[in-house]
């Protein structure tokens, strides 16, 4: 159960002293998995033999999509204990985790960069993602679509900031807007897909209606109740 996070001005600390692990305590680990397979969706095929995981939390994204590809993968996190859980569970050969920050790995260049469920969280994101674009060939972006309709009625974008820290809140078209103004060209995304819940009768009704407007229009569906986030797969604009 998520407590309340306490979010300040220009807190780039409390990823780095832990206090955000202290509040999402399983590192997100339950969401590696799908990413992992969202973002291999996206690829198609494309020959990745090397991937760099900015942000990687638990660890369980990045060793799926090198266990789904065959690359080699580096995992980096400003804080020592999702460090240290991902290489308790899931270092090996092929996948290595350490704490260190994303301006120390100039001059290393990999095939796939991702970036999941990250730049929400920096207060300067648009000069961030414009700093890592050497660090790559292929960027994954993993976004949460925090501004929709329903979230703009009840407040849901400011429960993302106390509960998980988001500092900008974003629609799909700001989303991909903000990754082409940052100096990258997109090649494909995809949506969450978030599916029916059965914990109550509100989340079954809430998830119906989410449904039935996806019939209608996908578009449509996010606009009206957001969603797990979006799937980017971009590279570097020339």
């Amino acid at each position: 159960m998520l407590g309340h996070f306490p979010v300040t001005r220009s807190d780039t600390s409390v990823y780095e002293s832990g206090r955000y692990w202290s509040v999402v305590t399983d590192f997100h680990d339950d969401h590696g998995q799908p990413k992992a397979e969202r973002v291999h969706d996206l690829l198609h095929g494309l020959p990745i033999n090397s991937i760099l995981d900015i942000g990687c939390g638990s660890g369980r994204a990045l060793v799926a999509l090198c266990d789904m590809t065959g690359a080699k993968g580096y995992g980096i996190d400003l804080s020592p204990e999702p460090i240290a859980f991902a290489n308790q569970h899931y270092g090996n050969e092929r996948v290595r985790y350490a704490v260190a920050d994303p301006r120390s790995l100039s001059g290393i260049s990999y095939d796939l960069v991702m970036l999941l469920d990250v730049f929400e969280h920096v207060d300067d994101y648009i000069g961030f993602l414009r700093s890592v674009r050497p660090l790559g060939r292929y960027f994954a972006f993993s976004i949460p679509l925090d501004m929709n309709v329903t979230s703009i009625l009840f407040g849901g974008y400011m429960r993302a900031r106390k509960l998980v820290g988001h500092l900008h809140y974003f629609t799909k078209d700001s989303a991909l807007a903000t990754v082409e103004y940052a100096g990258f060209k997109v090649i494909g995304y995809r949506y969450a897909d978030p599916g029916i819940r059965y914990g109550s009768a509100g989340e079954l009704f809430a998830s119906c209606l989410r449904v039935t407007a996806r019939r209608i229009s996908h578009n449509m569906e996010t606009k009206l109740f957001g969603g797990n986030g979006i799937f980017v797969l971009a590279e570097v604009a020339d």
